[in-house]
């Protein structure tokens, strides 16, 4: 049994900030009852999971495995992020081929404040993103809730969401729930499982 806590994003996830990455980028997490914790302004806690973000330009394969049981990850603050497993490009620039395969059972992802954000699994591309290629996303989620409280907090389990960015390519996504709950409370809340989503 794996047990991790962090605090303020000490376990954060596969990073990539205002860099340039090319190639292929493999990220596979196994957890059992841990948890991942953040605090503060724009805070980011996720067990698992890539983010390309601040401008980075990827190109290659980027490929997350995720599995998690009985398992938290909290985020706090303004803009605050709270995520089990999936990949997310955030104000950068992505080309080729991203998979994210997430199991997760009992698990929960909470993100509190202004902007909140809350996923489990699933694939996101926002912030004046620029993403051409190919998306793929399985999520498998029981009795697991993500819940986002706060102005204009999202809350997700599985799926592909485009917010606000370009994607040019291929998008497949597969979802399978059982007694999972998409919670969401805020102003212009948005709070959804599994399908595609472009706004």
């Amino acid at each position: 049994m794996l047990a991790a806590l962090a605090l303020l994003a000490l376990f954060a996830p596969a990073a990539i900030r205002a860099s340039d990455f090319s190639g292929t980028a493999t990220s596979i997490t196994s957890s059992n009852n841990s948890v991942a914790l953040a605090l503060g302004s724009g805070a980011n806690a996720s067990i698992g999971s890539i983010m390309a973000r601040d401008n980075s330009n990827v190109s290659g394969t980027l490929t997350d495995n995720t599995t998690s049981n009985n398992s938290v990850a909290l985020g706090l603050g303004s803009g605050a992020s709270a995520s089990i497993g999936g990949i997310a490009i955030r104000g950068s620039t992505f080309s080729g081929q991203a998979t994210a395969v997430t199991a997760a059972n009992n698990s929960v992802a909470l993100a509190l404040g202004s902007g909140a954000s809350a996923r489990l699994g699933g694939i996101l591309i926002k912030d004046g993103s620029n993403v051409a290629g190919r998306l793929s996303d399985v999520t498998i989620a029981n009795n697991s809730v993500v819940l986002a409280l706060g102005s204009g907090s999202d809350a997700s389990i599985g799926g592909i969401e485009v917010a606000g960015s370009h994607f040019s390519g291929q998008a497949s996504s597969v979802t399978a729930v059982s007694n999972s709950v998409a919670f969401d409370i805020g102003w212009f809340g948005r709070a959804h499982i599994g399908g595609i989503r472009i706004r």
